[in-house]
């Protein structure tokens, strides 16, 4: 087979190739030429050609007309040119003018259109065609088509330039240091971070022996190592080495080597990854130091539970001391001990009780005076050293103190443990002490009891048996002494309101004070109700019993006038209509009782007009009519409201379907009634007055959770009544409300909050889970809105970042945080810190570091005192010069932190490349912890890569004290969530940082009605 076909049937060349015609004529050896060419037509591979001297061609065999895709007649007589086009043509004739000017073969490449215009590429033997004369009259050719070995040979240089690059870009741009070494040990190529890493330049480390890099000590095991390799008894080297510096340290490093062949297979060089690893051998150090520190601190707790657990078994400070005395020697190795009482008016010598056996402390206390301090103290000047430690409390008996006699221990004395045990025993004095004063607060109590003009009366037992009662209770009552003692507390209590008796006395106990106020109503023997505020507060009684106090307050006036005011208050002054607040009543009235109903939006269309050019006595004209009208158009059973302003509410009770059709025609209904009756022109005293109204009508269910919903649907329509037109009704659609309202309403908010001073930035505290202490809190911004009422981040963070304001505002959100928690520190002087969340759009601004310092500057806020926090999605779309920014911020003392690990990406790099110093667990695991065993073990692991890689770590979300105690019992952590404190603004931090949150302090199994579950 032939390149462009299969052989043809031989042809008569004098017929098929005419331009030979005349050399067949001129008979001079024309047969031998003849059957010369007729051989090389048929047998000859590739294309083959023969052109005379001008260009043209004479013959041309199968393998040419398969190539240009022409019979052999239309291509005889052709030129190049005709052919192939002038560009090649002209090639193809200069080639003929070097074979003719040479008189021999020539050898060379060329190109050529094929049939369907793609350019070929040819290897042509061309060669001259002599005379018999010795005159040459034509150019032969044979040509081969090289196309696809070009293309082959191309292809293998672009992936051999590729590989190289590609191998280029991981050695030099890697993370770690690289080196390799070649078969005679001389380094031959290393990177940077290697050359970075041993103090030099890569030209400087190229050629010298690897060995100048490693200690000697190690020579010995590199060789083995080395013949190792070689031996195939291993296939890779991973060990812990030590690198020469330039300077003469040495670097901790971990070294991974293994050979590597060359083009023959043989081994080439030996290939090194080197790591530095001298954080993770300071963090080791540090560990060890952490242990050997938590070992001692183990051995001082048992000691003080010892002590604190033989305190609160013992009943006076003469129990305690004896078993002290022989545990603070047996830990401190020293001798022994005594308890010295110095008299209260200093007069006489001081006593030693419960001295160990042959202590001899009788006659050194002697000599010592009463200690003035409460800090224990060493006196080393007598003849031997001692150790006193003074005792606080309330004795009478005098000053007391334990006297320890040191000996020849060398043990460290611990002032501050030793203040912990004196801490002890005053608290025992301190119990003893309280007896007294219990007793004479008994006598008092007794005597303000029965004296009081406060009804007052004592219960015991879970009946809540009235013990005693006093004259004012009676009174109160219209009962004797005799009748309330021996009664149960639910026996004078309204039926309707005996089931909150035990609420009210367990709220009591679980109150941190033991203290609860309730108003339930009484009844009085005449079968009136007494209101009443009642107070129950817990006390000790006799024999370690408890009691309950109640304090009764009789605001039955105050009740009965409150209620008069109340009716006032849900009644609009001017046009005698339910007000907003009495709509927001029936309102979430309805919704408890899952009830549906239509609620129309009106706000009237023309009234400012009338209020601004007539004056407002004429506009309240206007409204009052327009509130009769109302009343008129609508059902007996519907509801009409001024919601304020030129703005009415009706809300129309509906009995079908909820999402069914008749809710929206009875509201169709109303809406035409409604303007029906506004178009009759209004009298006033200036004269006829027009107004139209925009309706906008929605329906459905009252949710009890979102009441208002349905309102501010109905509140959607109508803005888009006005839209069309005006004097009209529109019907609520989720569509709409979505794609046109809330977009519009939001981003307008948002380009005017900055200016009219609508945002806000709220703080949600964050809390170390050993303690629920307050170590600082997450900035989180809100919006208010045109009715002052505050919208979320999740409402409007998604515009601000599609519409570009999300820097701005994170710029006002990054100074107003700062400014806040800089005051809060120097009111309360506490190091408290804040978290800012970073938007990518913020993080990839040039001007990060300088936004952050400026306001660090501006505000005093300490660097280490600023958490920025960017999500995962955010550090996805970082570049090299954000990290170089957020590299120096981290350097600068800012903290680094990465928001919702766990929901992006969640690449690992993320943590090496970047200086994050904290991961945030997302809620979304957290939530589901304790329900879902995968939520909980993705947690678990999200903690224990935190703690392996130093980092601490922040539980999200946290609601629920079951999730408290499983993040807790994870280990060191910190946590934000409702369970502690739902995000508050910055006037409210003093006083939750006052009263603790109440974290740590409160029951957090805390109930309803607050009673510990």
């Amino acid at each position: 087979m032939f390149p462009y076909g299969p052989v043809p049937p031989e042809p008569d060349l004098a017929q098929s190739h005419p331009g030979l015609l005349p050399f067949v004529e001129a008979g001079t050896g024309a047969d031998a030429m003849l059957a010369y060419l007729q051989g090389l037509l048929t047998c000859a591979g590739g294309v083959m050609y023969v052109r005379d001297l001008s260009g043209r061609m004479l013959l041309a065999n199968h393998g040419f007309e398969q190539l240009v895709g022409r019979p052999v007649s239309e291509i005889v007589g052709r030129t190049s040119s005709d052919l192939f086009g002038a560009e090649i043509g002209e090639a193809h004739l200069a080639t003929d003018r070097l074979v003719l000017r040479g008189e021999r073969a020539y050898i060379t490449t060329e190109t050529a259109l094929d049939a369907t215009g793609s350019v070929r590429q040819f290897v042509s033997h061309k060669f001259p065609l002599i005379d018999p004369d010795g005159v040459a009259f034509a150019i032969g050719g044979l040509s081969i088509d090289t196309t696809e070995l070009q293309d082959e040979r191309r292809a293998g240089r672009e992936a051999r330039f590729e590989s190289e690059t590609r191998f280029r870009g991981v050695f030099e741009h890697a993370p770690m240091g690289q080196v390799f070494v070649g078969m005679d040990r001389l380094i031959e190529s290393v990177n940077e971070p290697m050359a970075a890493m041993a103090g030099y330049t890569v030209q400087e480390m190229i050629g010298r022996p690897i060995t100048d890099f490693v200690p000697p000590q190690f020579h010995q095991t590199l060789r083995e190592e080395a013949e190792a390799l070689l031996a195939g008894r291993l296939v890779r080297v991973s060990v812990v080495r030590a690198l020469q510096h330039r300077d003469g340290h040495w670097v901790p490093i971990r070294v991974t080597s293994a050979l590597l062949p060359g083009a023959d297979g043989a081994p080439r060089w030996w290939v090194t990854m080197v790591v530095d690893i001298t954080d993770e051998e300071r963090a080791r150090v540090e560990l060890q130091r952490a242990h050997d520190g938590a070992l001692e601190a183990a051995d001082r707790l048992r000691l003080l539970h010892s002590i604190a657990t033989a305190a609160n078994e013992s009943g006076t400070l003469d129990e305690l001391v004896p078993h002290l005395i022989e545990t603070v020697c047996a830990h401190f190795g020293w001798t022994g001990g005594a308890l010295v009482q110095w008299p209260s008016r200093g007069a006489g010598r001081p006593s030693c009780r419960h001295e160990t056996d042959g202590a001899g402390l009788s006659a050194a206390a002697a000599a010592l005076a009463a200690p003035r301090g409460e800090e224990p103290a060493l006196l080393a000047d007598g003849p031997r050293p001692l150790v006193v430690v003074p005792l606080g409390g309330d004795d009478p008996r005098g000053r007391l103190a334990l006297l320890f006699a040191v000996g020849d221990s060398d043990e460290a004395w611990h002032p501050d443990l030793l203040a912990l045990v004196g801490g002890e025993c005053a608290r025992v004095i301190e119990r003893d002490a309280a007896a007294r004063r219990l007793r004479q607060s008994e006598a008092r109590f007794r005597s303000v009891f029965d004296s009081s003009p406060l009804a007052m009366g004592l219960t015991v037992g879970d009946e809540g048996t009235y013990r005693d009662v006093n004259e004012a209770l009676c009174q109160l009552l219209g009962r004797t002494r005799e009748q309330l003692v021996g009664a149960a507390a639910r026996d004078i209590v309204h039926p309707d309101d005996a089931g909150l008796i035990d609420a009210a006395g367990a709220a009591a106990a679980a109150a941190t004070d033991g203290r609860h106020c309730r108003e339930l109503r009484l009844l009085h023997s005449s079968g009136a109700t007494v209101i009443a505020q009642v107070t129950l507060v817990w006390m000790d009684g006799s024999e370690g019993s408890r009691v309950l106090l109640a304090q009764i307050e009789d605001i039955t006036a105050r009740r009965t006038a409150e209620a008069a005011l109340r009716q006032q208050a849900e009644r609009d002054g001017l046009t005698g209509l339910a007000n907003r607040t009495f709509l927001a009543r029936e309102l979430a009235a309805m919704g408890a009782a899952d009830s549906s109903c239509a609620v129309l939006f009106i706000d009237l269309d023309g009234f400012k007009l009338i209020n601004d050019t007539r004056g407002h006595d004429v506009g309240d004209e206007v409204l009052v009519e327009v509130a009769a009208r109302l009343r008129a158009a609508v059902r007996p059973s519907d509801l009409v409201a001024r919601f304020g302003g030129d703005e009415f509410v009706v809300l129309c009770r509906t009995t079908g379907h909820p999402d069914g059709g008749e809710v929206y025609a009875t509201a169709r209904r109303v809406a035409d009634r409604i303007e029906s009756s506004l178009t009759v022109p209004i009298t006033t005293k200036s004269g006829a007055a027009q107004v139209t109204a925009s309706i906008g009508i929605s329906g459905g269910q009252v949710h009890a959770e979102s009441p208002q919903e349905l309102l501010q649907r109905a509140d959607t329509a109508m803005y888009q009544a006005k839209r069309l037109g005006k004097d009209r009704h529109a019907v609520y659609d989720e569509h709409l409300h979505e794609q046109t309202v809330e977009y519009q309403r939001t981003e307008a908010a948002l380009r005017n909050a900055l200016d009219e001073q609508r945002l806000a930035v709220y703080f949600q505290p964050i809390v170390d889970l050993a303690d629920d202490h307050v170590v600082g809190f997450e900035a989180l911004v809100r919006l208010r809105d045109e009715t002052g009422r505050i919208v979320t981040a999740d409402r409007f963070i998604a515009v601000a970042e599609q519409s570009g304001l999300i820097v701005p505002i994170g710029t006002w959100v990054l100074q107003e945080s700062c400014r806040t928690i800089a005051a809060l520190r120097h009111r309360t002087g506490r190091p408290l810190t804040v978290a800012v969340n970073l938007a990518a759009q913020q993080a990839s601004r040039a001007d990060l570091a300088d936004t952050v310092l400026h306001a660090l500057g501006d505000t005093g806020l300490p660097t280490e005192a600023l958490t920025l926090e960017l999500t995962e999605s955010a550090l996805l779309e970082a570049d090299d010069a954000t990290l170089e920014q957020l590299v120096r911020l981290s350097e600068l003392g800012v903290v680094i932190g990465l928001d919702d690990f766990g929901t992006g990406y969640s690449s690992l790099t993320y943590l090496r490349r970047f200086p994050v110093s904290h991961l945030k667990v997302d809620r979304s695991f957290v939530s589901g912890m304790t329900s879902d065993s995968g939520d909980s073990t993705i947690v678990r692991a999200v903690v224990r890569l935190a703690s392996d890689l130093g980092l601490e770590w922040i539980a999200e979300g946290v609601e629920t004290s079951e999730q408290r105690r499983e993040l807790a019992a994870m280990g060191p952590g910190y946590a934000q969530g409702y369970l502690f404190s739902r995000p508050v603004p910055a006037d409210q931090l003093p006083g939750l940082l006052d009263r603790g949150c109440e974290l740590g302090h409160r029951p957090l199994d805390a109930g309803p009605l607050g009673r510990t579950a």
